[in-house]
């Protein structure tokens, strides 16, 4: 048995464990790395990514690794940083990868301070779990936990706000201006040898948008949807808001808040940028995509659960919606039976809009803070309390 490392760009490391002899593509694929290596990993081309050392096998190989996967280990390699920074404060660390629900508990069991995000805590893990007392959610969102059940076992919860507001917010514009000017499309055209073409619908291009004079709708105007407003107007866009609370220091923002059905009927895109509650689930549905301007532009870099995605793929397909662009799904993973697979008016990423290299520093700096603060008595971004 000997150590692989994963030695990234910005010099972020994630080790894992293999045999001798073991296929270094398949140990990279195995760390959840999926490597794409067009030259068989001898690094000929001269712009590989990842280096796998081996200190027992005496041998370098360098690997090719896609730039969706070079997000994801360096998310694996943000999880080692917390890790390194957490043992500071608390020696006695356990570290996970992925946790199916049934490892929740068991993986838990006598701790009491936890890392998590994505697994769910409610009425039935506190109850197996009676020496927990505090969890660090390493995102914003708290959809997976029962706040309430948590304050009642005496276990704080604290979060990561704001870690990501211009990303996301830059990501949302990201996939506008895909959807608008195909620049992604056009690129690959031109990496193809040609400069026109007579059947764009074979590179998905359609007609160029210019966004000066439009309308663009956000739903949702918390510190995000705050920061995509002032993108939009910035483009020259006209702004509508719906949101829940109208505070007084929006008043200076140049927008105009409007109720939903407002917001359908005059939105050329439509932008979702509140969290997944009883209220909003489901909240674009075949009902409210009825109502809404034919041909608007839905963007969601939010949350999943806010769609009815075979109502968007239906709306999308019948031309009531004009694009879809998202980066956040219902199930994640995005199942391969997805009706928004394969439709040519829809962009999809795999939920990375969060993960740049500078939101990711301020996540892995402000939930380290969380736990010190917790331990000094004090306690910041406590969301149960």
């Amino acid at each position: 048995m000997f150590k692989v490392t994963f030695t990234f760009e910005n010099g972020s490391e994630v080790e894992v464990f293999a045999n001798a002899g073991d296929n270094l593509l398949e140990v990279a694929r195995g760390a959840n790395v999926a490597i794409d290596a067009p030259c068989s990993g001898n690094g000929a081309c001269g712009k590989c990514r990842v280096q796998l050392k081996s200190g027992e096998l005496d041998s370098k190989k360098t690997l090719h690794i896609s730039d969706e996967e070079f997000e994801k280990g360096w998310r694996l390699a943000c999880m080692s940083k917390i890790s390194a920074d957490v043992e500071v404060l608390v020696p006695d660390v356990t570290r996970y990868g992925r946790t199916a629900p049934e490892e929740v508990v068991p993986r838990i069991g006598d701790a009491e301070i936890v890392f998590l995000n994505k697994c769910r805590i409610d009425e039935t893990v506190l109850a197996r779990c009676p020496k927990l007392r505090w969890v660090g959610i390493i995102a914003t969102g708290t959809d997976n936990l029962d706040l309430q059940a948590c304050r009642c076992h005496g276990v704080a919860v604290a979060n990561v706000p704001g870690y990501s507001t211009h990303s996301v917010a830059q990501m949302t514009f990201s996939l506008l201006l895909a959807i608008c000017q195909c620049a992604d499309r056009y690129d690959r055209l031109v990496q193809d040898g040609r400069w026109r073409t007579e059947d764009p619908a074979a590179y998905r291009l359609l007609s160029q948008v210019e966004l000066l004079g439009k309308t663009f709708g956000i739903y949702g105007y918390g510190s995000i949807g705050r920061q995509t407003a002032r993108i939009a107007r910035a483009f020259g866009m006209d702004v509508l808001v719906c949101t829940r609370t109208v505070r007084p220091e929006y008043a200076a923002d140049g927008v105009e808040f409007v109720d939903f059905d407002t917001l359908l009927a005059r939105s050329d895109v439509l932008s979702l940028h509140c969290p997944a509650t009883p209220a909003t689930r489901g909240l674009v549905n075949a009902d409210s995509l009825a109502r809404a301007k034919p041909g608007m532009i839905l963007l969601n870099t939010a949350r999943g659960a806010l769609v009815d995605e075979q109502a968007v793929a239906d709306a999308l397909k019948n031309g009531q919606l004009a694009f879809y662009g998202a980066d956040a799904f219902g199930t994640e993973p995005l199942p391969q039976e997805s009706p928004l697979r394969g439709l040519p008016n829809a962009l999809l990423t795999p939920h990375v809009a969060w993960a740049t290299n500078e939101a990711l520093q301020r996540l892995m700096d402000i939930t380290t803070n969380n736990l010190r603060t917790w331990l000094d008595g004090a306690g910041e971004n406590i969301v149960n309390g």
